[in-house]
Order: structure tokens, then C-alpha cells, then sequence
């Protein structure tokens, strides 16, 4: 049985880029690409040693999320760009 989840992503630049090539690259779809990504994320993250436990897991690869900037560039979300219009910055 296949659910859906319909999902609205603001990513950085860089990283959008980088999985539009990798569509084009393998022939898929943006949301294959996006789909294999998440599967990927939850194959290797890693089992809290105690599945009652509630609180975070340090070793999860998303807390890096708010590092990724420097690598994929900034995240210009729709209010990042209206601030930047407001202060008269390209948007």
C-alpha cells in the first residue's frame, strides 16, 4: 500500500541543483530522486539502543541541516526573499 505525503521543501540553491542534475543524470523524475533520498535518510539512520526512548539522537545526519549552507549556499526561503526586497537587496 503506497501512501502519499504531500510536502513543500525550501532548500538551498546548491542543493536543488544538485538534485535536478542527479534526475537528469539517472532519467527519473525530481520526485523519484527526492523519494530515494528520504529512503536513503531513514536506511541509515541510526536505532536509538532503547525504542522507547524520546529525546534526539546525536548521531542523526539531521543536525546538519542547519550547516548545509555552507556547502549548497544560502536558503532563500520566500520570506528571506521579501526581507531582502524590503532592504533593497537582490531577491
Amino acid at each position: 500500500m503506497n501512501l502519499n505525503i504531500d510536502v513543500h521543501l525550501n532548500m538551498e540553491r546548491g542543493m536543488y541543483e544538485r538534485l535536478v542534475e542527479r534526475a537528469q543524470e539517472l532519467g527519473m523524475p525530481l520526485s523519484a530522486v527526492v523519494r530515494d533520498a528520504v529512503a536513503q535518510y531513514f536506511q541509515n539512520l541510526p536505532v536509538p539502543p532503547d525504542r522507547s526512548y524520546a529525546g534526539s539522537i546525536p548521531d542523526d545526519p539531521i543536525w546538519e541541516m542547519p550547516t548545509l549552507s555552507a556547502t549548497f549556499g544560502e536558503l532563500l526561503t520566500p520570506a528571506h526573499r521579501r526581507a531582502q526586497a524590503e532592504e533593497g537587496g537582490d531577491a
